[in-house]
């Protein structure tokens, strides 16, 4: 059966789903008013000055207008919810996420915030507030096909996990072509604390100045070619290191200077690190405490260590890559079967909508920018904005 519908039916389901969720506000408006009536054998939606409008009429122009980007809506939900199976955890997450969002919507509309959040989720085809945990959880399911697809692109994305070390430069409003000696004298205490054999993350920890990653052991995150985010001279030394690599010092004419730091440039190994959840390396300094056993009285310096995400693929796609939604979909639907049984103009504009060509590569230029490396946003920061 499932077979059957993916292959037949298909075009009909989003039709079904489309006309559902677009003619809400038409059919909430006029239930009980049309009962019944038809014409030329067709279900009549509204009617205005003795002329009627079916259904399909209805969804025609609606089609050939704003159409495309409600069939694009109804189209991933559809996917998804055929491709992937929804779990316990999935369940949970979001649950959770719904408290949080209907908390916040609490807070800005405190005496018709239901009201508010359903007309949100009407927009985006929804039947009202009831249904934030279906779209939480159609959410989630798009994101898991959304991070198989990286997972089984590794290689082609050239997927690192990558932590970092910054020297801020002493005046950026006069940077130098090389290091000043205050710039040159905060970076040789890196490189003596890293020769001194202490890990990556707990030097990073004592001297990184920057105050997002050092806490965290330097540790940046996940990224890929597709990246955008970050300071372009940071990327490519990041994409150019090999697996347990540190580059020298790299200048970026934004930040100041970089020591980079590869965790993961294979599949196996940045698996191996999201179940441990655990850097290896950036372990506690023996001697440190040695030290402190021996000497009470004497507080034991902090230790800095790195904890890699349980999912680093969503952590890829949710922050560092947004450019593979379209892709995903499209190759997911390609593998269970979807026939558009020679609609082509539908076609057309679902790939036009998702940004790819039929093969799946990309229809437009990737856009360009650059930012200083950012923290890792939550998949309920981000369900939580699309829901506004």
């Amino acid at each position: 059966m499932g077979k059957f519908l993916k292959k037949n039916w298909f075009v009909c389901i989003l039709v079904v789903l489309l006309a559902g969720a677009s003619c809400y506000y038409i059919y909430d408006t006029n239930k009980g008013k049309l009962k019944g009536k038809t014409s030329g054998g067709e279900d009549v939606l509204y009617s205005i000055n003795n002329e009627d409008t079916t259904v399909s009429a209805f969804y025609d122009e609606l089609y050939k207008t704003n159409g495309s980007s409600a069939i694009l809506n109804t189209f991933e939900r559809t996917i998804a919810n055929q491709a992937v199976e929804a779990t316990d955890d999935m369940k949970n997450q979001a649950s959770a996420q719904a408290q949080s969002i209907i908390s916040n919507y609490q807070s800005y509309y405190p005496t018709n915030y239901q009201d508010q959040l359903g007309n949100s989720l009407k927009q985006m085809g929804y039947s009202g507030f009831d249904d934030l945990e279906t779209y939480l959880m159609d959410y989630l399911k798009t994101q898991k096909i959304t991070a198989d697809y990286a997972k089984a692109n590794f290689d082609d994305l050239k997927i690192r996990s990558i932590s970092y070390i910054l020297v801020k430069f002493t005046d950026s409003a006069a940077v130098t072509e090389t290091p000043t000696d205050d710039e040159a004298a905060r970076m040789q205490a890196v490189d003596d604390e890293l020769a001194s054999g202490a890990t990556f993350a707990q030097t990073a920890g004592d001297h990184s100045e920057d105050t997002s990653s050092a806490p965290k052991g330097g540790y940046l995150g996940v990224i890929d070619k597709n990246t955008t985010k970050l300071d372009e001279t940071f990327l490519n030394e990041s994409l150019a290191l090999s697996e347990g690599e540190t580059s020298d010092w790299i200048k970026s004419d934004s930040f100041g200077y970089f020591r980079i730091r590869c965790n993961a440039s294979t599949q196996e190994t940045l698996d191996a690190l999201a179940s441990t959840n655990s850097n290896t390396e950036a372990s506690a300094s023996a001697s440190a405490s040695a030290s402190a056993s021996a000497s009470p009285e004497a507080s034991a310096p902090a230790t800095y260590t790195t904890e890699f995400p349980e999912d680093p693929y969503s952590e890829l796609i949710s922050t560092y890559d947004t450019t593979l939604s379209g892709k995903s979909i499209w190759a997911k639907a390609q593998e269970i079967g979807v026939d558009f049984k020679g609609n082509d103009d539908l076609k057309n504009k679902l790939l036009a909508q998702l940004g790819i060509n039929e093969d799946g590569s990309d229809a437009s230029p990737k856009a360009s920018g650059s930012a200083a490396p950012e923290t890792t946003a939550t998949a309920e920061a981000s369900a939580s904005a699309a829901a506004n």
